[in-house]
Order: C-alpha cells, then structure tokens, then sequence
C-alpha cells in the first residue's frame, strides 16, 4: 500500500495563511481598542497644574487657559462651537461626578511635547474612580457629554448624541363668528403657518405675541396649517379645515306710511264751539273730508258734515271747499268757502227773504299732529274760524272752535 502523498507546503504558503487566519481577529482589536488610563494629574501631559476642587477654580481655569480648551476641541475635530462649552462652564451649567474604572472617552486631551492635542479612544483603568466636572453641552444639535477632570483639567469627550425632540404640535382654534370688523381669528398657531384660500391659493401667517392671527375671508371653505420647528430642523404639525358661512341678509323692515290730513287722504273731524249768528247757541259737530295734494305741501281741500244747535235742537249741513298747506314737519294752516245750512226749507227752496247769500261762508284753520295715534294715524288738534257772508262786517260774533281727528 503505496503511503499518501501531501503537497509540499513552502514558507510563503505558511506566512499568506496565517495572515488570511488573523487579519479578522486584527481588525477587530484595532476597531475596539481603548488605550487604558491608570494615572492623572501631576504628569507632563496634565493641562493644569495644581488641580482643581471647586467650581469656582474650573471657572478660573476656563478663563486662564481657554486657548488651550480651544486647541483641544480643534485638534479632536469636535462637531460643537467651542463657545458653547466655555458658556457652560461661566453660566455653571456643570456638576461634580465621580467616574469609575471602564469609563471610555472618544477622545481626551494631552499636552505633548509643548502642545496642546486631542488623543482618541482612552479608557479609565485606575484602582479608584477619577472626579471631575461633568458638562452636558447641546451644540449643533448634537447633546454631547464632556468631562474635565479635577486632578489634570484634560478635557475628555465620553459620549455625543443627536437631541431628544421636544417638539408638540400645534393646538389650533378658529373662531368663525365674525369680529367687530367682520375678521375671523385663527388661535394656537405654531411658529410656521400656512393659510390656504377656497380658490387654493395659500400664504403664510405670523402668530402674534398671544400666539393669534386675525383678517378678513370671504364666505368659503378654509385650511390652516401649523407647525413647530425647532433650530435643530425637528417639527410638529397640525391641520384644521374650516368654513366661512356667507352673512345673512336680514329683511327690510316694512315700511308704514301714514298720511297726514295736510299732505293728502280722507280725515274725520269731531269738533265744538259756538255760533253767533243773532242767536248764541253751544254747536256740536262731526265733519269728514279729503285733502288731494296738488304740490309737495299744498292740497285741494273738500269736507261737508253737520252741526248741531244743543239749545235750539236744530241740525245744520254744511259744505267747504278751499286749499290746505303743510308747515314744518308736522303742522298745517288752511282756508276756503262753503255752505251752511244748506239742509233748511229756505234753502232748499230757494224763497229766503233775506239776502241770499246769508248761508255762504268763509273759512280759516289751523293746527298740527299730536303724540296720539288712533288706528295707526295721527290724531291732530285744529282750531277753525268761520265768517258769513251777510255778516262779514262783525266778523268778532261769528266763529266755531274744533277739535280734529284725522281718519
């Protein structure tokens, strides 16, 4: 039995395999490896010298030696503004920590050969835990925690992560019922607003100091939206639709003409007096008429009615024509002739034996409304003069007195 034959393996076959067999486990330790820290303060590397214990010695120290705070953060490539890091120390904006063994740092900074540098990836690898000032620090949107030690001041970065959203939406409310001067005011409104109109277009809106924004808009269907935005891009929304109803058109309120008897229309009149006509009797009378306006304030006046004698119990029909002009708003001044006694025996046949024009008469009045209505017009007072025709010369014994009622 012929013994198995192996391929000869040469010294460069053995060297590319051991490489190929370790280069996994090479890369890896390099990627994760941590240079361990068992001493600070009181070394060549150290930023200060003495130590610092109090905040107060931190922001000394900060104020001192600020440039060499600044070359660190630039020779560690930091993301942040390196004026964040000094107002936190000068605002206080830090607190004392205590930092056990395996605490890793991205980066810490040195003094090496007379500079100031950041090295990479340190580990603390002490018996006893370091102290020092803890600075929590949002720059650039990122939260970076940073750490001076007490014992040396080399500022050391141990972790940085993207800022929390805080963000809340909006809390939008419309407010449809039209102000004093017809606007409708949008309330909640975020620190980015958009209004869009019925026709689609759409325009941004700046909230006052209350957080409202008020202006016009037509009847139509609306949108608002709003957002927060924080410096750091992150953003929160809310939508609300709404609607505009088209005002409502009140009806006219119906118009109540009243005529007046001056201006034109049908008029009753009750009215007492007195008749001096060889006889002194108390008269009581009721006359009705119409008025046709002829002008603005002139009409063509026609009235007839009866009069009756209390004490001699006798009944007079009588006639008027004339013209009637109103005064002011609410007077009216008159005048004309008529017929009186036109219902006697005498008169009706004509055999007076006296002179025939006994029973004609002429006419004056005047009066105007009152605050009284009756059926919706107005009730006015008039006081009337009446003379004879035959008695024209004793003018002071012949008159009537009324009161008026106009229909």
């Amino acid at each position: 039995m012929n013994p198995i034959q192996l391929p000869k393996i040469t010294r460069t076959t053995r060297y590319l395999t051991a490489i190929a067999l370790t280069a996994p486990l090479f890369s890896n330790t390099v990627a994760a490896e941590y240079k361990p820290l068992t001493r600070l303060g009181n070394m060549p590397t150290s930023i200060c010298r003495p130590p610092i214990n109090t905040a107060e010695e931190l922001q000394s120290f900060a104020v001192n030696q600020s440039q060499d705070l600044y070359d660190i953060l630039s020779s560690a490539g930091w993301s942040g503004n390196p004026d964040d890091v000094m107002n936190a120390i000068q605002s206080g904006n830090f607190t004392e920590k205590s930092y056990g063994k395996g605490t890793k740092m991205q980066w810490m900074g040195v003094r090496r050969d007379g500079k100031v540098v950041a090295e990479p990836n340190k580990i603390w690898a002490g018996k006893q835990p370091f102290q020092g000032f803890e600075l929590n620090v949002v720059s650039d949107c990122m939260q970076h925690q940073l750490v001076i030690p007490k014992a040396c001041c080399n500022l050391a970065l141990i972790s940085t992560q993207k800022v929390a959203s805080n963000v809340t939406a909006p809390k939008l409310s419309v407010s449809t019922t039209l102000g004093d001067d017809g606007s409708t005011k949008i309330c909640g409104l975020g620190n980015m607003n958009e209004l869009t109109r019925p026709d689609g277009s759409t325009e941004s809106i700046e909230a006052d100091a209350d957080g409202c924004w008020a202006g016009k808009m037509a009847p139509g269907q609306y949108s608002v939206s709003s957002k927060n935005v924080s410096n750091c891009g992150q953003s929160s929304e809310a939508v609300r639709a709404f609607s505009i109803a088209a005002p409502a058109v009140a009806a006219p309120a119906p118009v109540v003409e009243v005529a007046k008897a001056a201006a034109g229309g049908l008029f009753l009149a009750p009215f007492i007096g007195r008749q001096v006509r060889a006889i002194d009797p108390p008269l009581i009378g009721l006359k009705v008429g119409h008025i046709t306006p002829i002008s603005d304030n002139v009409g063509f006046l026609v009235q007839g009615g009866a009069s009756y004698n209390i004490k001699d119990e006798e009944l007079s029909l009588f006639a008027d024509i004339g013209l009637e002009r109103k005064i002011g708003h609410s007077g009216f001044i008159g005048g004309g002739v008529g017929l009186w006694d036109f219902n006697t025996d005498d008169t009706l046949n004509g055999n007076r034996s006296d002179d025939p024009r006994e029973d004609l008469t002429y006419f004056i009045h005047g009066g105007s409304d009152t605050s009284m209505k009756f059926h919706n017009n107005p009730v006015q007072w008039f006081v009337e003069a009446r003379v004879f025709d035959d008695f024209t010369d004793d003018i002071g014994n012949h008159n009537v007195a009324r009161a008026d009622v106009a229909g």
